[in-house]
């Protein structure tokens, strides 16, 4: 699959975890499992990249789980297609990217 300017999507790992909190994502594409890790509120589950404080409600107890793990598991959950392109397709493409519904 490739992914042109006209195609609605987007690459890099926090706007993806966005995308699918926001049902968002039609496919997920992920590459090979890295050791980047996702953050989950205890308070009220929202999904971050980033470290600190739950954007949402403050609440500054987080989970740190495998991301692909996380981005499958919410995949799953929201009825996205989950596809492995070649590697060489998401390498330019920070190893994560969403195709969009909308």
């Amino acid at each position: 699959m490739e992914i042109d300017s006209t195609t609605r999507c987007v690459v890099a790992l926090d706007e993806v975890v966005q995308t699918l909190e926001q049902g968002r994502v039609r496919r997920l594409l992920s590459g090979k499992p890295s050791d980047k890790m996702i953050l989950e509120c205890v308070g009220c589950g929202h999904l971050q990249a980033t470290e600190g404080s739950c954007q949402y409600c403050k609440h500054s107890l987080m989970v740190a789980d495998c991301a692909q793990e996380v981005l499958i598991r919410k995949a799953v959950l929201t009825d996205a297609e989950i596809a492995v392109p070649p590697l060489e397709a998401l390498n330019a493409r920070r190893g994560v990217a969403a195709l969009l519904r909308f």
